[in-house]
């Protein structure tokens, strides 16, 4: 019995010693089995170093990471090759690597962090280089290159809207600028009509199926996250429009409304519509094409008794058609345009009108028609 006990008992420690021996030589990172220092940001040049882009006047700390991360020592921070005047536009701590940006006329610094590490007898260095430049804004934002600062947009029920901000850099230079260089905080003024699921995203959403209006505003905000001033604010005025459920066209030459499926018949001989003609340069040919203005009116049934008429500048349209070797469509002026054919008595073409109004289903809302014309 003595024997069989003493047999379990070595096994058992023969389990159990190699877990023993991992948890003895778990410890403290030694100081010298440091493997990598590496400064960390959002942004990184084409080699894969980190670049740092500062507000002027604001001390900032340049984010850097340790590998293994335990580990706890002195670095240091260097600026490299800085001449002795851009050296006046910046302060930067030796230890903590916290930069201040002092004048605008900074020039881009290249910043290294330094670690050193002496193990028998000798000193190793592990290190990592970054690159801090000014971050630049813009003078003013707008919503579109006519520089305006308010807006009103009509946003579809249960739809989404991108927002597109544009920037001034002066002497007239108006672009836009895009949320993956700045910081900017979208907020509603009433999140259950105009949602914004994500206040640093420049999208917003419809909540509801009922005509509502609400007020969004835009801030460009600092690298600290804090609003720049009134100058950086834009206010968005958003009108929620009612789903299509139905409509009419209507198409010069024709008397009557046109409904979804419907087939017309026109006769393009009649002398009462215009005509372009289009000349082919270096040559005598020549095509006459017969213009007709078309349009569409789009009702909504959406939670109403009866149908409501959705005004027409709640809405774009553009129409588009097969034939094209004998049609040519104006979507800006509503005009089409089509010749009668040479050798053949009609041309039968399929007109469909989109729209940027959804229906109930949220998908965009069109309609298609065919005209016979004689």
């Amino acid at each position: 019995m003595k024997r069989y006990k003493l047999v379990l008992a070595i096994l058992l420690f023969a389990l159990i010693s190699p877990a023993f021996l991992t948890l003895v030589g778990c410890g403290a990172t030694p100081v010298n089995d440091i493997k990598a220092v590496y400064f960390d940001s959002e942004l990184y040049d084409k080699n894969g170093y980190a670049v740092f882009e500062l507000d002027l006047y604001k001390p900032t700390n340049l984010k850097y990471k340790i590998n293994p991360s335990g580990w706890h020592g002195e670095l240091i921070f260097n600026a490299v090759n800085t001449s002795p005047t851009n050296a006046m536009n910046f302060d930067m701590d030796a230890h903590s690597g916290q930069f201040t940006i002092l004048n605008p006329a900074f020039q881009t610094v290249e910043v290294q962090v330094i670690i050193y590490i002496d193990a028998a007898g000798t000193t190793r260095k592990v290190e990592d280089k970054c690159y801090v430049k000014q971050k630049i804004y813009p003078n003013q934002i707008y919503f579109n290159e006519a520089k305006e600062t308010e807006k009103t947009i009509y946003l579809n029920s249960l739809g989404a809207h991108t927002l597109h901000i544009y920037g001034n850099f002066g002497e007239g230079k108006i672009e836009e600028i895009f949320e993956s260089d700045y910081n900017f905080k979208v907020v509603s003024n009433d999140n259950s009509i105009v949602n914004v699921p994500d206040s640093s995203r420049l999208r917003i959403y419809s909540q509801q199926s009922k005509i509502k209006e609400v007020d969004v505003d835009i801030y460009l905000l600092d690298t600290f996250g804090e609003e720049k001033g009134d100058k950086y604010k834009l206010t968005l005025h958003v009108i929620v429009v009612l789903p299509t459920s139905n409509s009419v066209a209507t198409f010069e030459g024709y008397d009557s409304f046109i409904q979804d499926g419907d087939e017309i018949d026109i006769n393009v001989d009649d002398t009462s519509f215009e005509t372009t003609v289009v000349e082919f340069e270096g040559t005598d040919y020549k095509i006459t094409y017969y213009n007709f203005k078309y349009g569409i009116e789009l009702f909504s049934s959406s939670g109403q008794v009866k149908e409501v008429y959705i005004n027409s500048k709640e809405y774009s349209i553009t129409c588009t058609s097969n034939q094209e070797s004998y049609r040519n469509i104006d979507n800006e002026n509503r005009i089409f345009q089509v010749r009668k054919p040479g050798t053949l008595t009609d041309v039968k073409v399929e007109i469909t009108i989109a729209t940027s109004s959804n229906n109930v289903d949220k998908k965009v809302y069109k309609m298609s028609f065919t005209v016979n014309f004689h």
